[in-house]
């Protein structure tokens, strides 16, 4: 009996100090991730929104028959009716490097378009 005694001491400090674990110490670790978790979420959240914000007003501008014009013109390459497209072809660069060596490039193209007379 005297030995059943010793041992109920330290038995009863261990399930003490698990039941202290499993009620305070592991829910506040998971507590502390979603938190951590909570603040990475709404960081996406707010670059997402900002994200949605300009996108939104680009569709807006892309509404305008003014920027349809612009892409229009831009990327396709295309005029109104009664222009006159012109061609910019490349030029003839040279340049003379200190070594003494002519050398000769060309310029890009370029696109221009003017009204029609």
């Amino acid at each position: 009996m005297r030995w059943a005694r010793r041992l109920l001491w330290p038995m009863l400090l261990f399930f003490v100090m698990a039941a202290v674990l499993f009620v305070g110490v592991f829910p506040t670790r998971t507590y502390l991730n979603q938190r951590d978790e909570t603040r990475q979420n709404q960081a996406k959240l707010t670059e997402l929104l900002k994200r949605n914000s300009d996108l939104e007003a680009q569709v807006a501008k892309l509404k305008t028959p003014e920027e349809v014009e612009r892409l229009a013109r831009l990327q396709y390459h295309l005029i109104k009716p009664g222009e006159t497209p012109f061609a910019v072809l490349p030029g003839v660069a040279t340049t003379v490097p200190p070594d003494g060596v002519t050398e000769t490039t060309l310029a890009p193209n370029k696109v221009v378009s003017a009204p029609k007379d």
